[in-house]
């Protein structure tokens, strides 16, 4: 146990599994007895963090850990381990994509919160919470569970005893998954705020994954803000990370955002980089993103006239998003089929999937994505009834909402709509 504590303080996983798994071997043995499968519990929720650092959140090995651990908590009543075993299940059902489950297991966090008074446990279950409903498109409610988490303002010694359970500091995690509601939601400054105290948050505890989850996010937040070199830049550091420290998670998530990222000046060998990377990402087990992930290989394959590829890559993605509620990128994902129909030369298919992805996001309160959506109409310079629809609905969500980004979506509407009729009238 202290060989591997001293190498996973080092970030030496694969030497810290090494020695955990030699200790459970040698549990194995000693005679049955409670203090025997107590210390069992303890080195399977101890040997779950440096695998999923090492193979991913979602591995069967990762996985088969926390069953081990969690029959084991059943048969003792131990409420304590058990609600670290419980939060091991939720992350790796949720970075398996199976969304159901991991809400089952956030659900019961709560439940297990109610006979531990821990301010630790509290903060993971809001965390749960607030990650669980980021994915599954609730950006409002999920925000509303991380500001609980981050008003409980841990102590620097309760996240370093979170880390004992935790692939990723808690203060890290609360602050990057509210980088990515905020922008869902439409608070692009909140966003930028929350992702920058995330990097700091990650330098705090020198915490090499929780550094990686950080840089990973600050790639998200700079994809959907439009700042490639950003993304490049982040995703660089993500590589680096991940090759130093045997991240096989971060370093295929990493190679899909920097081959997004050069698409443009790398060519279709940006394409490769992008399979390669997706390709070592699904290795891990997991899943969660992938709508995500499948619609950026889409966009660079559309750019570089690979329309057939660029379909079978939306339609996996929005399979995807159909069996598991992950609905984060779905108005991303809509738009992004109307510009695989103008690809294909049918302005009009283009022009519907423009509005039906606007009329999702007012519907969702997406109002980040709404933006970019808005100003793909508007480049399209031809007032329709379906462009007057989507100013309505625009116009109608003002009345509820003031985020920034719905109210500068209605500014570009009422310029367009405003200008149109002139511009149509000079034409003729």
């Amino acid at each position: 146990m202290t060989a591997a504590r001293q190498a996973l303080d080092h970030s030496a996983n694969v030497e810290a599994i090494t020695h955990l798994k030699h200790a459970l071997e040698c549990l194995q043995e000693l005679p049955p007895s409670q203090e025997r499968d107590r210390r069992e519990i303890d080195l399977q929720i101890m040997i779950a963090v440096p695998l999923a650092f090492v193979r991913g959140y979602a591995h069967k090995s990762v996985l088969s850990a926390y069953s081990r651990a969690q029959a084991l908590c059943r048969e003792y009543g131990e409420t304590e381990r058990l609600f670290k075993v419980v939060y091991g299940q939720f992350r790796s059902t949720m970075l398996g994509g199976e969304y159901e489950i991991s809400k089952q297991n956030a659900d019961r966090l709560v439940s297990l919160c109610e006979d531990l008074d821990s301010p630790l446990v509290l903060v993971s279950a809001e965390r749960s919470h607030g990650a669980l409903n980021t994915y599954l498109g609730h950006p409002l409610e999920a925000l509303k569970h991380l500001d609980a988490g981050i008003a409980v303002n841990l102590s620097i010694e309760h996240r370093f005893v979170g880390l004992d359970y935790d692939v990723v500091d808690l203060a890290v995690a609360l602050q990057g998954y509210r980088a990515l509601s905020a922008w869902l939601s439409g608070d692009e400054a909140t966003a930028i705020e929350a992702i920058k105290a995330a990097l700091v948050h990650a330098e705090e505890t020198s915490h090499p994954f929780s550094q990686s989850f950080a840089h990973a996010f600050l790639g998200w937040i700079s994809q959907f803000r439009g700042d490639e070199r950003s993304v490049q830049d982040s995703s660089a550091t993500l590589i680096a990370l991940s090759e130093e420290y045997s991240f096989q998670f971060w370093r295929g998530w990493a190679r899909v955002m920097n081959g997004w990222a050069r698409r443009n000046s790398d060519g279709e060998k940006s394409l490769e980089d992008i399979e390669l990377g997706l390709r070592e990402w699904r290795d891990t087990g997991c899943r969660l993103g992938l709508s995500f992930f499948l619609c950026l290989y889409a966009d660079a394959a559309i750019l570089h006239g690979r329309l057939e590829l660029a379909e079978e890559l939306l339609t996996e993605a929005e399979q995807f998003a159909q069996d598991s509620c992950e609905n984060f990128w779905i108005v991303g994902l809509t738009c992004l089929r109307g510009r695989l129909a103008q690809a294909h030369g049918d302005d009009r298919a283009g022009l519907e999937h423009f509005k039906q992805a606007a009329l999702l996001a007012v519907e969702l309160g997406h109002y980040g994505p709404l933006l970019h959506v808005v100003r793909e109409i508007a480049a399209q310079e031809v007032l329709t009834d379906d462009l007057t629809e989507v100013a309505r609905a625009v116009s109608t969500a003002t009345r509820a909402s003031k985020a920034h980004a719905l109210a500068a979506a209605d500014t570009i509407l009422k310029t367009v709509t405003t200008a149109m009729p002139e511009a149509s009238s000079d034409k003729n």
